[in-house]
């Protein structure tokens, strides 16, 4: 198995940190013809569901 190269985005909420990863994954997936995706922002669920 090869190893994955992982891209984190970090900042403050409401930056387009999301549409950022959603057009990297895209454009390294073109550029590379490797794989790629992004994931969804998972504490944004979190608090949702636990009433943060």
């Amino acid at each position: 198995m090869s190893e994955a190269l992982r891209i984190a985005i970090l900042g403050a909420e409401s930056t387009g940190k999301t549409h950022l990863a959603q057009q990297l994954a895209a454009e390294l997936g073109r550029l590379t013809s490797l794989p790629c995706t992004w994931v969804p922002e998972h504490l944004r669920a979190w608090c949702d569901a636990h009433g943060r």
